[in-house]
């Protein structure tokens, strides 16, 4: 009967141990999924940003065209 305490003891240990792995992995990939999203929406509003320097730049060249 002991033995058998003991072993259920040991299995309760290793799932608690278990437990907590897995919560700290679920951490770890929900840090690693929000950097990885926040870098994508950082390179797409730099290319948005590029993209309207641009067309500014285009704008004012024909607004001088027309001045002239």
């Amino acid at each position: 009967m002991e033995e058998v305490l003991s072993a259920l003891v040991a299995i309760k240990k290793e799932l608690d141990e278990q437990r907590l792995e897995i919560r700290d992995t679920g951490k770890n990939v929900t840090e690693q999924v929000t950097n990885n999203i926040n870098t994508l929406l950082e390179e797409k509003f730099k290319t948005w940003e590029h993209k309207h320097e641009k067309l500014k730049e285009i704008v004012e060249d024909q607004e001088k065209d027309y001045t002239f």
